[in-house]
This record gives structure tokens, sequence and C-alpha cells, in this order.
């Protein structure tokens, strides 16, 4: 087993889809920012797919949306599929076990207003999305 342990913004809103026999599953895709600073001075970020069964896939889809700030945990696992043209396909995606929201409702809105305003006034930068930049000094561990 691999655990893992991420904090990052989901991409878009959470596709909520149930199985066969009724379970639901929310899947979801949250960019982690890597402590590596590329050569162009920029952070690069991962994008993680994630999955999350049970009756909290169905809250989850309704609460976290786009932009929203989470951690989570869980266990890395590789599944294969064939696709129409008979291609193998490997796809690696995190089982959440558990997640937190790492800001309040009434921040999350403040933070879409701004990003809102920003494009309104001609400021189109994609990494720029109004959060403040915390050095690792500041962290409490």
């Amino acid at each position: 087993m691999i655990k893992v342990t991420g904090v990052g913004r989901l991409t878009k809103d959470a596709d909520l889809r149930y199985t066969t026999k009724g379970t639901p599953v929310a899947s979801f895709t949250v960019a982690c920012d890597r402590s590596y600073i590329g050569k162009d001075g920029k952070k690069e970020t991962t994008f993680v797919r994630c999955i999350l069964w049970g009756k909290i896939a169905i809250s989850f889809s309704e609460y976290a949306k786009k932009g929203t700030l989470i951690s989570f945990d869980g266990e890395l696992s590789t599944r294969q599929y064939e696709d129409q043209q008979k291609t193998t396909k490997y796809v690696t995606e995190v089982i959440v076990a558990s997640f937190q929201y790492l800001e309040t409702k009434a921040a999350a809105e403040s933070r879409k207003n701004n990003q809102s305003q920003q494009q309104t006034q001609g400021n189109n930068d994609p990494y720029n999305d109004g959060a403040i930049d915390i050095s690792d000094d500041d962290l409490p561990f």
C-alpha cells in the first residue's frame, strides 16, 4: 500500500456518478504546487486524479467546487482498461480516505469575487489566484 497526502485546489467541480449497484462515487482532480521551481522561475504543479466513494462523495460533490482548497489522504491505485481502439490504458489515482476543507465558504466566495474582478480589470494571469504567499518559515511545524 502506498499512502498519499496532498494539498491543492480542485481544477473543476467534482463529477458525481453512481455504480450499477447504486454506490456514489465522486471523481475530481487536485492541482498541487510542487516545491520545485522550474528554470522559468515558476513553481511546477502536479495534477492528481482522485476518487471518493460512498455517502461522503455526495456531500463532497455538493460543496467542493472548482478552486476549493483541500487536503486529502488516501491510497495510490493504478487500474487499467481497454479503449475503443482496443488499446490498454493505465490510470493512476488516489482513492481518498479522508479530506479536509482548508478555507471557509466565505473565504472561497471572496477569492472567487477577487478573481472575477481581476478578469474584468484585464488581469489574465492564471497563476495569481489572489492567495497570500506564505513562506515555509511561517509554518507551525
